[in-house]
């Protein structure tokens, strides 16, 4: 179901900056918008076998594979990663259970001091589905997140195939500390910043990094364990 007018992202202009326009859309207190994604089909998984086929990748792990084709349909999808102050509203509001997430327990950014718009973190995957239904939407499916963060190409990064461009050549996987802060790619940071490498094409940011991201799906089969995709700031997604 489409969103509101209101909630919905003005377009984005090509190689600029959307901030300030994302910044005018406002909802219960902080910034959100939704943006659509068009559907298609998507290559899930990935292989490290066979260098010609599919989806291959030389850091590929077993349980990846092997790559297999989904259909998407048309999606409206939050543009920005949730943060500390959309799920305290939430929690406030009543439609999301505080046992469901950490306050102000080591790297938890809800309840700490400064870190109301960086992404939430140390929230379960039912607490997820609480704020996703408070907003009037759901979880993506596994199939849906990879449609939405590596497109039609079947990227590896959101931003294209190879490493972060804002990256010193010693260290690989550490964001260039020299570079501005709206250019890094994984990172601990608020959710306005532009984080223009970890966009998609359709404008959905923070896929890569930041925080790692639940989805419906259940892990190989489980109903108690389910899918996080995405990658932390901790973790060497670059």
């Amino acid at each position: 179901t489409p969103p509101p007018d209101g909630l919905r992202c003005p377009p984005i202009e090509p190689g600029g900056s959307d901030d300030a326009a994302r910044a005018a859309v406002q909802h219960h207190g902080y910034a959100d918008c939704f943006v659509k994604v068009p559907g298609g089909t998507v290559v899930m998984g990935a292989q490290s076998v066979d260098p010609q086929a599919p989806s291959f990748d030389l850091d590929a792990l077993p349980h990846e594979g092997p790559p297999r084709v989904a259909q998407v349909s048309d999606l409206w999808v939050l543009a920005d990663e949730a943060s500390a102050a959309l799920w305290d509203t939430c929690v406030r509001d009543g439609a999301c259970d505080p046992a469901n997430a950490k306050e102000g327990v080591g790297l938890s950014t809800w309840g700490t001091e400064n870190a109301w718009q960086t992404p939430m973190n140390n929230v379960n995957w039912m607490g997820a589905v609480q704020a996703c239904g408070w907003l009037g939407g759901r979880l993506l499916t596994e199939a849906e997140w990879a449609w939405v963060a590596r497109g039609p190409e079947a990227l590896t990064f959101t931003w294209g195939t190879g490493p972060c461009p804002h990256v010193t050549p010693q260290q690989t996987h550490t964001p260039d500390p020299t570079a501005p802060k709206s250019l890094r790619c994984p990172m601990d940071q608020p959710i306005w910043f532009s984080q223009l490498h970890d966009r998609t094409r359709d404008g959905v940011r923070g896929m890569a990094g930041n925080v790692w991201e639940w989805v419906d799906d259940p892990f190989d089969g489980d109903p108690n364990r389910r899918v996080q995709r995405g990658g932390g700031w901790t973790a060497e997604t670059v």
